[in-house]
């Protein structure tokens, strides 16, 4: 009798819940609180081109805004998530601009690799296959592939240790690595950085050896 006391106070509470978001809000909150893929579905399909990245990036709930990709991610619907990201990273035209939702993805969520390495890595690599695009036709064997790495690669003068490579190697998992995204973004930071290290790395052999060479003269001495 307790539990199912219990259990019929939370159903109440839940559905107050859900009326009091359900009046006011728009669509794509109606759809992420019944947890409805097919809704949310519809709900962006009536956005306009200019618009539909904006539409799911952010949402405001009695006045703040919200985050509809975080909300379904901390509500474990990651079927909703995965819609969103891959909305978000298909590219689309219209007579006046193309669109594409990197950008303002990267730009309304900046923690978004930590959030996806800790909540939610199966989501990842939904992340780093809209960040690429290749051709469907083949030339001599090799096919065009496209590269949108430009949060993943971070600030040049940024801190390191901040960007979002590290986070990867932080809070990552091992199979990331795998996927070419990252190998890009690996590919490309060792290319430029590589002359640096060894010029790094042979000051210091260097100073070892001038180091030795006085040591043991001055032993002889």
């Amino acid at each position: 009798e307790v539990s199912a006391a219990w259990k019929s106070l939370w159903t109440r509470c839940s559905c107050i819940v859900s009326r009091s978001l359900n009046v006011g809000t728009n669509l794509i909150t109606v759809s992420i609180v019944n947890g409805d893929l097919y809704q949310l579905r519809k709900a962006v399909a009536c956005a306009p081109r200019c618009d539909r990245a904006r539409w799911i990036v952010q949402v405001q709930v009695n006045g703040s805004v919200l985050s509809p990709l975080y909300w379904a991610v901390r509500d474990c619907k990651y079927a909703m998530a995965r819609f969103m990201l891959k909305d978000l990273l298909t590219i689309r035209a219209d007579r006046e601009d193309y669109y594409f939702g990197a950008h303002l993805l990267f730009e309304s969520h900046p923690d978004l690799v930590s959030v996806l390495c800790k909540e939610a890595p199966q989501l990842v690599s939904t992340l780093f296959d809209g960040l690429m695009w290749h051709s469907q036709t083949v030339e001599k064997g090799k096919v065009r592939v496209n590269y949108y790495i430009g949060e993943l690669y971070g600030e040049p003068d940024g801190d390191p240790w901040a960007s979002p490579l590290a986070v990867f190697c932080a809070e990552g998992k091992p199979w990331m690595f795998d996927h070419p995204v990252l190998d890009k973004v690996l590919q490309l930071k060792w290319s430029r950085l590589k002359v640096l290290f060894f010029a790094e790395q042979t000051v210091f052999a260097l100073i070892l050896v001038l180091f030795m060479v006085g040591f043991v003269e001055g032993a002889r001495e």
